[in-house]
């Protein structure tokens, strides 16, 4: 595993399925969010800008799970500062762009 900590769904991972769109297709997006005395930096604006994106894709999110997480995430992490990147994705489905 990366010295870099990664958490998918909430839960530490090293990789992600082969059939996440995400990967397959670029269905999804990302925020990457300057962490500073462990927290993140602009949150509202970054969280704001996130929910905005995900109407306008359709995909579906859950955000106070997501800020349960990244708030469990920045509290579990050892670094003061860094960078922050969430990446949400439709998740794993069919083929094609349908």
């Amino acid at each position: 595993m990366s010295d870099i900590p990664v958490w998918v769904n909430g839960v530490s991972e090293d990789s992600l399925p082969v059939s996440d769109r995400g990967l397959a297709y670029g269905d999804g997006l990302f925020e990457t969010v300057r962490v500073s005395n462990g927290k993140a930096t602009l949150a509202d604006y970054h969280w704001y800008r996130l929910r905005r994106s995900c109407e306008r894709l359709g995909i579906m999110l859950d955000h106070a799970q997501l800020f349960r997480e990244v708030d469990g995430f920045l509290s579990s992490s050892q670094a003061d500062s860094g960078v922050l990147k969430v990446i949400v994705t439709r998740g794993s489905g069919g083929r094609g762009y349908n």
